[in-house]
């Protein structure tokens, strides 16, 4: 009986020595880490995702997935090693009509452009932009620029959102749910908040 006890001790050890990693990330997952919140930034808002991470600097406001995937590749000879976040966000904020330099600095960092529009909502005139890119190891990066030209505002709002081509499908929910919460705010409510 006490062979038994111990042949089953050693199996469940092992079992959680194999799979305490799996075990671990079960229970304390970067979506409960990082809980979905909704961020007012004075004059823009938006919907920060459950699992990504706030990395606020003076002139940028950033938002990313605390999941990481990497490769190394051999180019022209020399061995790359790239990591990205498995997506990312970053709103940029300028003085006056920015929208035709948000336009150029798209097209200017993509292989493709996968489509484009331009339309006035609310007074604003935005501008949409996906685009992809091949990195060095062969990631293909996806960005869609959301440019919207406050006039209320006479600023330029800048939300580019970033995705690895091949990851798991909750990050393309992820990005889609930041970019349809991104929402100038009227100067009334900038002022009231």
């Amino acid at each position: 009986m006490n062979g038994f006890i111990v042949i089953v001790l050693l199996v469940v050890g092992f079992l959680l020595l194999v799979n305490g990693r799996d075990i671990v990330k079960a229970i304390w997952t970067s979506e409960r880490k990082y809980p979905s919140q909704r961020i007012d930034r004075g004059d823009y808002a938006l919907t920060k995702p459950a699992g990504f991470k706030v990395s606020d600097e003076s002139h940028l406001f950033m938002i990313q997935s605390a999941n990481v995937t990497g490769a190394i590749a051999i180019v022209d000879g020399r061995r790359i090693q790239e990591e990205f976040n498995c997506a990312w966000a970053v709103v940029s904020v300028t003085s006056g009509d920015g929208i035709e330099i948000c336009r150029g600095v798209a097209k200017e960092h993509s292989d493709e452009v996968l489509s484009e529009s331009e339309e006035i909502v609310d007074g604003n005139r935005v501008l949409t932009i996906t685009a992809q890119r091949k990195t060095p190891a062969y990631f293909v990066i996806q960005t869609t620029h959301k440019a919207v030209m406050s006039l209320a505002h006479n600023k330029t709002y800048e939300l580019r959102v970033s995705t690895i081509n091949n990851q798991p499908p909750k990050y393309g929910k992820a990005a889609n749910q930041i970019l349809e919460s991104f929402e100038v705010l009227p100067p009334a409510a900038s002022v009231a908040s």
